[in-house]
């Protein structure tokens, strides 16, 4: 109760899905590649970028914070309050 639910996106779902289940708190493209992309797909920095600011996107958009922190050149961590 109280809580608004929302669909993402499949591949900024796979993502998301990807920085959650992740046992490492910094999360690397090449984790996010393992585990949101089909073998042989190679998607470059940008992609996983572009999707992990549409994941943050969504969540602004109704007004709730940012829950991946981008830690420019390293990778992304989940921001947990």
């Amino acid at each position: 109760e109280g809580f608004e639910t929302f669909k993402l996106a499949p591949r900024p779902a796979l993502v998301f899905a990807a920085i959650l289940n992740s046992r490492c708190s910094l999360v690397t493209d090449d984790i996010i590649r393992e585990k949101a992309w089909d073998m042989g797909e190679y998607p470059s920095h940008d992609t996983i970028y572009g999707n992990v600011k549409r994941i943050n996107r969504a969540f602004t958009q109704r007004g709730l914070p940012e829950v991946i922190r981008i830690l420019k050149e390293t990778g992304y961590e989940l921001i947990r309050n």
